[in-house]
């Protein structure tokens, strides 16, 4: 795909908001927000993204206290977790993210495809 799919995370994060932060490709948050991972309170283990993506984001163990926590984390803690990749001061995340994707779209169609093609051929398992 020629696109990349960016996450920009300005509040708090659980249920399908986490689940949307899991499968994004590049992912931001503001400091001083939490996530969740709530799938063992209402039981609703399905085998989907969060226990199967949250570990390819983030240690075994990690992902293991994410889902088993059910409660919120902050994001300073998950970042240090790679959950997301970073955090950002709430005025400054709206910038950096649009400078960021204006970057990405001058450059040709073709070439982010394949810049994308070769970082996933380089990972195991499915892309995250």
């Amino acid at each position: 795909m020629n696109k990349v799919i960016i996450s920009q995370i300005e509040g708090w994060v659980g249920g399908s908001g986490s689940e949307l932060l899991n499968s994004s490709e590049i992912r931001f948050n503001v400091r001083g927000k939490k996530v969740n991972q709530k799938e063992l309170l209402p039981v609703i283990i399905t085998g989907g993204i969060g226990s199967q993506w949250t570990p390819r984001l983030m240690r075994y163990s990690r992902a293991l206290e994410l889902v088993l926590n059910g409660g919120h984390l902050d994001i300073e803690t998950t970042e240090s977790r790679e959950y997301p990749k970073l955090t950002i001061e709430s005025d400054a995340i709206g910038p950096f993210v649009n400078t960021l994707a204006w970057l990405i779209v001058s450059f040709p169609p073709p070439a982010v495809r394949q810049a994308k093609l070769a970082i996933i051929q380089s990972v195991p398992g499915p892309r995250v």
